[in-house]
Order: C-alpha cells, then sequence, then structure tokens
C-alpha cells in the first residue's frame, strides 16, 4: 500500500486551468514571449490566425507570428496537457 504524501494529488492538480498567461513582451513585433503554467500550451491570436507552441521546463514561452501592427490587440490563453483552458490574457501591440 503506498502511503506517499503525494498520493492522489497528482489527479487534482492535474485537473486544474493553467494559470493565465503573461505577456513579459512583444519584440520587433513578431515575436510574443511570457510566462505561464509548465508543460501547458500557449495558444496567441492575432486577427484571425493562431499560433501555438508549448512551455518549457519553467513556463516560458516564445511564439512567433507575422509582424503585427502597432496598437493591435493579441489574445494569450493557455491549454493544459488535458485540454483545459486557461483565462485568457489581452495585450496590446507597442
Amino acid at each position: 500500500r503506498d502511503r506517499s504524501p503525494s498520493r492522489g494529488l497528482g489527479d487534482v492538480y492535474k485537473r486544474q486551468a493553467p494559470v493565465k498567461p503573461k505577456v513579459t513582451k512583444v519584440t520587433k513585433r513578431k515575436v510574443v514571449k511570457g510566462k505561464t503554467t509548465a508543460g501547458s500550451t500557449v495558444y496567441v491570436k492575432y486577427r484571425k490566425k493562431i499560433y501555438s507552441k508549448k512551455t518549457n521546463a519553467k513556463g516560458n514561452f516564445t511564439i512567433k507570428t507575422k509582424k503585427m501592427k502597432k496598437g493591435t490587440r493579441i489574445t494569450v490563453w493557455a491549454k493544459s496537457k488535458n485540454g483545459i483552458k486557461s483565462k485568457v490574457t489581452k495585450y496590446k501591440v507597442k
């Protein structure tokens, strides 16, 4: 019988949505950088196109997009391995 303290807690953790992504910066108006839950997939929507990439072990992400116009808004969200979607972040391109 397994009596480890983490027994069963992993299942609860796996069902949680990823942390709302934080956009740290957009470089050259075509590279979106930020942070969210490690192991999740991050999506960036610009106009009608969606770009995606998996986060690294620390939860950082870097997604290349088409060059974006200054002042436009992008929408960023994350999905866990189980398909649970995070809250959406909206970011105005500077």
